[in-house]
């Protein structure tokens, strides 16, 4: 506060010197404003272009650059002011007013563009070029042509070009504050004041050189005291603030760009931490999703829409017979061989079909000549997008339970028949125990009957008895025990038993056999449906 007051009373003093020189001598006290200004003009441009490259501050190479061009307008102001001598041509007050109104121009153009570097990468050459072609065609203008309208008139005073043209510098600077009002977050705090400052004051003295008539007057060294003030703003927001504190104002853009890397890389840090908490409860639910997919007892399989195999739990390697080195890669139908492989029942077309969910049973012969029921529940598998990619194949093996079902009515039959076949048994064998009683008494008895129809009657009878135990005999219920076995094999392990039967039917038996496979069977059953055949034959045999 002491620092502000004390430059505040510094420039009082020097505009209050600068009055009293003006009354002896006002062509000094005038060169002294112009003087200031160009120099703070050619200070700026110094600063600006030569710190760009470090800087990359856009805003100020511009201000730099265009106020080096109004420093040199400003320039053939103070050389063609009245009384100067310098352009003895131009020996009236109107060449120094034009020069006045080009360079306020210039200044007040500047100023409005200038908010639209604050965030914008420049082309230096493009502005230099527009500034160097515009200020020479200006001087060349107004030192060579008439061209300029008038500003002023010796012995009656300012023009009304001149003064229009004040009004709308004065309102196209007020346009400028308010854009710099939009970018003031964007810019360093103290250099927006001082902007303000020196646009605010810039009105003031344009306003002042709307009202005077007399180039040597007090209303023009207030114009002038005005444009001083204006420039002690633009020399304190970027010299004098850009030397003691170059990272607030210079280097302002860089700062804020590393303050927003900075804050950017807290960002990322955060983010980072974020994602790799994310990271981990998405590896743990794919840790689950593995394990579950692995430790299920149903069999899962992943299919894409080409029926290459993906993945393959070990259930189902279990059931298929086959490890997963041998199966991952292929197509489905190659591993299978189901039935609906190939058809309208295949999971995979019905769900690319369009489908949301599909269900079919399947039953299965494999080359050992078991067969092996289940269901398969069938699910699409989308991609980010929806689009399905594939599906999920979920089997449930019902191969024993279909097994115990048809057990179990194999053995409510049973059941069923050996009730039959007892209540048969003792209605039939009774009779026939009687029968046979009688014949044997008729045959001791009766000896005149032919015993060849005795010996018929009674071997019927006893084949019929025969008949009748080994029925209720199927009807017991007996316990299946079935391995891999040759057919072959118990015939010829049956060979001699066979062999004696025939003999005593006055019969040879000569085995002949084929190879087969081995089949699962009860050895016991079948030795007993092999002689039962092999009786039959040989009673049917002549």
């Amino acid at each position: 506060m002491v620092v502000k007051l004390r430059n505040s009373l510094i420039l009082f003093i020097a505009i209050l010197l600068l009055y009293f020189t003006s009354q002896s001598n006002y062509l000094l006290s005038h060169s002294i404003f112009e003087a200031f200004s160009i120099m703070v003009a050619t200070f700026i441009a110094i600063l600006g272009i030569k710190t760009y490259r470090y800087s990359q501050n856009n805003l100020l190479f511009f201000l730099g650059m265009a106020y080096l061009f109004i420093a040199i307008i400003d320039f053939f102001h103070l050389l063609t002011y009245k009384g100067m001598g310098v352009f003895p041509q131009f020996d009236g007050a109107d060449k120094a007013t034009q020069f006045w109104v080009i360079g306020r121009m210039m200044e007040t153009v500047t100023l409005v563009l200038a908010p639209f570097f604050v965030q914008r990468k420049l082309n230096w050459k493009l502005i230099a070029a527009a500034y160097s072609a515009g200020t020479l065609i200006l001087l060349y203008i107004l030192l060579q042509t008439n061209f300029f309208p008038t500003c002023f008139i010796d012995g009656q005073g300012l023009t009304l070009f001149k003064i229009y043209c004040e009004y709308l510098i004065c309102l196209i600077l007020i346009i400028a504050g308010l854009r710099f009002g939009k970018q003031k977050t964007l810019i360093d705090k103290n250099l927006y004041k001082c902007l303000l400052g020196s646009i605010l004051f810039t009105i003031l003295s344009e306003l002042s050189f709307t009202i005077y008539e007399d180039v040597y007057g007090v209303m023009n060294f207030v114009g002038h005291a005005f444009k001083l003030v204006s420039y002690a703003f633009i020399y304190k927001g970027i010299i004098d603030l850009g030397i003691k504190h170059p990272f607030e104002t210079i280097f302002f853009q860089l700062n804020n760009s590393l303050k927003e890397i900075a804050d950017k890389n807290d960002e990322l840090e955060k983010e980072i931490v974020i994602r790799k908490k994310y990271e981990k409860e998405i590896n743990q639910a794919y840790r689950e999703i593995d394990q579950t997919f692995e430790a299920a007892a149903d069999g899962m399989c992943l299919i894409d829409k080409d029926f290459n195999l993906l993945r393959i739990n070990e259930s189902f390697c279990s059931f298929l017979d086959m490890p997963k080195e041998k199966v991952l890669g292929k197509k489905c139908y190659e591993v299978f061989r189901s039935p609906q492989c190939h058809t309208p029942e295949c999971g995979l077309i019905n769900i690319l079909n369009g489908k949301n969910r599909y269900e079919y049973a399947l039953e299965h012969e494999w080359q050992n000549a078991e067969t092996t029921y289940g269901i398969i529940n069938v699910a699409p598998v989308h991609d980010s997008t929806g689009e399905v990619v594939g599906i999920v194949e979920n089997f449930r093996d019902l191969t024993q339970s279909r097994r115990m079902e048809r057990e179990l009515q194999r053995l409510e039959k049973l059941n069923l028949i050996g009730d039959i076949a007892v209540g048969l048994g003792h209605e039939i064998r009774n009779p026939l125990t009687t029968v046979r009683g009688f014949t044997q008494i008729l045959k001791e008895n009766y000896p005149q009957i032919s015993m060849d129809y005795l010996d018929v009657m009674l071997n019927e009878i006893d084949r019929a008895s025969m008949v009748i135990s080994e029925f209720i005999l199927l009807s017991q219920d007996k316990a299946v025990d079935k391995t891999r076995q040759s057919i072959n094999d118990l015939v010829m392990a049956m060979e001699q038993i066979i062999a004696a039967e025939a003999k005593i039917y006055g019969h040879v038996v000569k085995i002949n056999l084929t190879p087969v496979p081995e089949i699962l069977l009860d050895s016991r059953e079948i030795r007993q449906l092999i002689m039962h055949l092999a009786r039959n034959g040989l009673e049917a045999m002549p």
